[in-house]
């Protein structure tokens, strides 16, 4: 999440400005440039994610636009119960982490 929140994530943009070549699609979508933006966020893939856990948990707030505002926006007050406190804070990082999995599972294993 910290390299998230500091825009270091290693997709093919960050590695191009390293001098290293590599493919610039979205493994994900295959549509567009690979940005952390695109791909955490706004790809058809993530995209789902996102939206299938707002939907489940009324959370309205999901900034299609920007990741950190999406991952700052997503709060809601479970005060009430710790065990759905714990979960609604750990979604952000799920959604993240399995994203990017499935990105490097693409490009590393040949897996979809």
């Amino acid at each position: 999440m910290w390299l998230i929140q500091h825009m270091k994530i290693l997709t093919w943009v960050n590695i191009r400005k390293r001098g290293i070549l590599g493919p610039s699609r979205c493994q994900l979508c295959e549509a567009h440039e690979e940005t952390m933006e695109h791909i955490l966020n706004s790809c058809m893939f993530s995209s789902s994610l996102w939206d299938s856990f707002a939907f489940i948990f009324h959370q309205t707030d999901r900034d299609k636009n920007n990741i950190c505002n999406t991952l700052t926006n997503w709060r809601r007050d479970f005060s009430d119960n710790e065990v759905l406190a714990i979960a609604w804070a750990l979604f952000p990082s799920f959604i993240v982490w399995n994203v990017w999995k499935e990105r490097n599972n693409r490009i590393f294993k040949d897996e979809k």
